[in-house]
């Protein structure tokens, strides 16, 4: 039930340092190959991904957490 604004595009966004993806029920069902294409960007430039909740999901499909603990 939270809200949580948005007022820019992701295709949009700066380069950032840090990323933390977060979601909630069934991501499953949402999650586009667009979305986890890209992720794939900040991680190649270098930014600190995170996951919060399912995002650890999110970052998994992405191919983003392979060899990591």
């Amino acid at each position: 039930g939270m809200g949580l604004p948005v007022d820019t595009a992701r295709e949009e966004l700066p380069a950032v340092d840090k990323l933390g993806v977060c979601t909630s029920f069934a991501p499953e069902a949402y999650l586009e190959d667009r979305t986890l294409q890209w992720l794939e960007q900040p991680s190649r430039s270098g930014c600190q991904l995170g996951g919060v909740d399912t995002g650890c999901y999110v970052l998994a499909r992405a191919g983003l957490l392979t060899g990591k603990t």
